[in-house]
């Protein structure tokens, strides 16, 4: 599987990089139909201060994935994201095998 990074001049988010890749090739052994991942990072204004998000765009044979989480630090954001993310490609599979 292909995983490419955007918005990633921050030096604070390589270990988070390094998080993600290794969380989507578990994910990729086990639903082997995952080709491509594209990673986001941002940061928004907010009537309560400032959130940070990461958007993971999953393409594979069949349908597209896409999540995106806003909390107050990447690492959150992060592990909210791969979370939802697991879980839509977990019931999409199981809703295409039934």
């Amino acid at each position: 599987m292909e995983v490419k990074f955007h918005n990633t001049k921050n030096k604070k988010l390589t270990k988070l990089n390094t998080l993600i890749s290794k969380k989507l090739q578990l994910l990729n052994m086990s639903y082997p139909y995952v080709v491509k991942a594209d990673i986001f990072y941002d940061s928004h204004v907010s009537y309560k201060g400032i959130k940070k998000s990461c958007e993971i765009k999953l393409k594979t044979s069949g349908p597209e994935f896409s999540v995106n989480c806003f909390e107050n630090n990447y690492h959150k954001a992060v592990e909210n994201t791969l979370k939802v993310l697991e879980f839509q490609v977990h019931n999409a599979l199981q809703f295409a095998t039934a």
